[in-house]
């Protein structure tokens, strides 16, 4: 077998640590085995950079901003895709000019500052904002109207905020059945002794209040004060705002003088005659909204008591077996106790509405 070596003329130099050596050029060997015909090439290749020239190489190496983004920091990712920053503005100040959270924030600040011009990045277009055109008619004018306040009615403001934002109220509400009072009503009248509805639950309170003494107190510094008289305070309706007489002793005036003295305080409170001591004291107010219509509703309680009923409309239904005539409508009306949680908690309301609908429905008050 013969064997040939065949020499190029090319040299290689190669950067060493002390400079630059020349190797001489690769070998090209040849053999040949019968007719077929073998070319062995040995090529001298450049030996592998040093890390000085690795890194000289990688310094110079262009980056792009899909390149730096596996390098940057979880801070600095958040700070470019929220205020959609392009990396390739940012100048870094980092190892290897990486890019670190202070140059994205000096990028900002410089953008504020209108120092750099803001580059919106291609991977993440940003619509137009939508122009939103308030329309105002040309011809529409607001014309508003100043009500002047009395003292009564700024009076009247005052007291129901500070009652409405300094008692803790409780709730509660049960259906009562007004038949036998509408029958009571009817047979009185046909006596002589003409009635409304209300007196008539204003009485069955006086006596549901004398049941219960203890629901008839008041809150104070000193703590829970039972009252020794049962006054009850009546919701009146004037032009100047929602008055309270107080009727004295209510548990002790019979049917008809409660009537009278009902009757009288309500004239004087609409004719603007009423005393401010009539419209003082008592711990219980009695609110009905029934000739209104209103089949429920939670009346806030009188400053200075601890308690009121709320009475809605009288509303037919049905009840019992249809075949009995007599028994098979009922004339409910909804009554809510609003009271003073610090004096009446919810047991002792719950126990106070019983016995009022108790006497309602056996119409018991006389």
């Amino acid at each position: 077998m013969l064997l040939r070596v065949c020499m190029t003329n090319l040299a290689l130099p190669v950067r060493g640590a002390s400079g630059y050596k020349t190797f001489p050029p690769p070998a090209l060997l040849t053999s040949f085995s019968g007719h077929s015909t073998t070319v062995l090439t040995a090529c001298i290749c450049h030996p592998p950079p040093s890390s000085c020239c690795f890194r000289e190489h990688m310094s110079t190496a262009p980056k792009t901003q899909t390149q730096s983004r596996h390098t940057l920091s979880p801070a600095v990712r958040f700070l470019v895709d929220s205020n959609n920053v392009d990396l390739t503005a940012v100048t870094g100040s980092g190892p290897q000019n990486r890019v670190l959270k202070g140059d994205v924030l000096r990028y900002l600040e410089n953008l504020r500052k209108g120092r750099d011009k803001p580059v919106s990045a291609p991977s993440k277009p940003v619509s137009a904002p939508r122009k939103v055109v308030k329309q105002v008619s040309k011809t529409s004018t607001y014309k508003y109207t100043d009500v002047p306040v009395d003292g009564m009615r700024r009076t009247i403001a005052e007291r129901t905020l500070r009652s409405k934002t300094s008692i803790p109220c409780g709730y509660t509400s049960t259906n009562c059945n007004l038949k036998k009072f509408l029958h009571l009503k009817k047979s009185l009248k046909e006596q002589g002794m003409a009635v409304t509805t209300n007196d008539l639950l204003v009485r069955t309170a006086a006596l549901t209040l004398q049941r219960f003494p203890e629901s008839n107190a008041l809150w104070t510094e000193r703590g829970v004060v039972v009252l020794p008289s049962v006054d009850i305070s009546v919701a009146v309706a004037t032009r100047g705002g929602v008055l309270s007489p107080v009727v004295r002793g209510a548990n002790k005036l019979s049917l008809k003088q409660l009537s009278t003295s009902i009757h009288d305080l309500v004239h004087r409170a609409t004719g603007g005659h009423l005393k401010a001591s009539e419209n003082q004291g008592g711990a219980f107010s009695l609110s009905n909204l029934g000739m209104f219509g209103v089949s429920e509703f939670s009346a806030i309680i009188k400053d200075g008591q601890s308690s009121i009923l709320s009475v809605g409309t009288i509303q037919l239904v049905p009840k019992g077996d249809v075949g009995d005539k007599e028994g098979c409508v009922a004339h409910e009306a909804r009554v809510t106790l609003v009271h003073d949680l610090r004096v009446l908690d919810y047991e002792l309301a719950c126990r106070w509405l019983e016995h009022f609908r108790a006497c309602v429905e056996t119409g018991g008050i006389l």
